[in-house]
């Protein structure tokens, strides 16, 4: 039972960065895999990235 919390928690941590990287114009793919592996430790540093980019001047 452990084993599928565990799961859930870092699917659920994955699509969160996904949604965040999309947003935020930043990479679909390498956020979610580091938010995967590492569920807290990835969506701290996703948050952090997001939120300190700069807007492009357009």
């Amino acid at each position: 039972m452990e084993f599928l919390w565990t799961l859930l928690v870092s699917v659920a941590s994955a699509w969160f960065a996904y949604f965040i990287a999309e947003r935020n114009n930043m990479s679909k793919i390498g956020w979610p895999v580091l938010s995967f592996f590492l569920p807290v430790f990835g969506l701290i540093v996703t948050l952090v990235v997001a939120f300190m980019k700069q807007k492009d001047p357009v």
